[in-house]
């Protein structure tokens, strides 16, 4: 590096000597950068996520203006699709087969204090053919299309079971109601989207949590009043 700095000064200081019609002609043309706005248009990895057994990655791109998800195993894409106007939280794998994606939407209310709620859901996105596709608890009428958190996934007799919590719905024939906005916990099959109760909500003006074991029941349930914090 010092042997070119050295040969390099004479020839400086020799155009610098010299006329200025020579020193311009000599001078490297002006490159301008891009503007702001073209790197704004670059592809970004929002979130990402390595599958467990480490052959293939779930990722959010926002390209183009938009949001997609992107699904690649040994380098061939096995899913591309538009996440739509909802938010992106999430996204993770609950078996090597299984895709979760958490995203939130503001939604219309009626009877409620607001007008509007900030809703989550989980959609299931199975990579292997064969195995239910859509929102968590799509398939039960009694559940509102809503998650209220996940506690785990776990591997029970050989199939993967996802704990989410949930809203229980009143059902009347054709139609259902609210019972109340509290959590309940409940176990949902990834490979069928079928799901069942496995913890009661807590009382009225009490928040509750729960640790779930290896074996899928619940080890630890936390049950705290709203008002005294006790």
């Amino acid at each position: 590096m010092r042997i070119i700095l050295r040969s390099a000064l004479p020839a400086a200081l020799l155009i610098a000597g010299s006329t200025s019609s020579i020193a311009l002609a000599a001078a490297p043309p002006s490159i301008q950068p891009p503007p702001l706005d073209a790197y704004g248009e670059l592809p970004e990895v929002e979130d990402a996520a390595i599958s467990p057994d480490g052959s293939s990655i779930a990722s959010v791109v926002h390209t183009n203006g938009a949001r997609r998800v992107f699904v690649i195993k040994d380098g061939k894409v096995l899913f591309n699709g538009a996440s739509g106007e909802t938010k992106v939280r999430a996204i993770e794998w609950a078996d090597n087969d299984t895709v979760l994606v958490t995203s939130s939407a503001t939604v219309p209310m009626f009877g409620f204090a607001a007008s509007k709620y900030e809703m989550s859901g989980t959609i299931i996105l199975p990579m292997r053919a064969g195995n239910e596709s859509g929102m968590v608890f799509s398939k039960s009428k009694g559940i509102a299309r809503t998650t209220r958190g996940r506690y785990g996934i776990r591997t029970i007799a050989g199939r993967t079971v996802g704990y989410f919590g949930g809203i229980a719905l009143e059902v009347d024939g054709f139609n259902t109601r609210w019972r109340h906005g509290r959590t309940t916990l409940y176990a949902v099959d990834m490979a069928s989207n079928r799901a069942r109760a496995v913890a009661q909500p807590a009382q009225e003006d009490h928040y509750r949590d729960w640790l779930i074991d290896r074996a899928g029941n619940v080890a630890v349930f936390l049950d705290v009043a709203e008002n005294s914090g006790v």
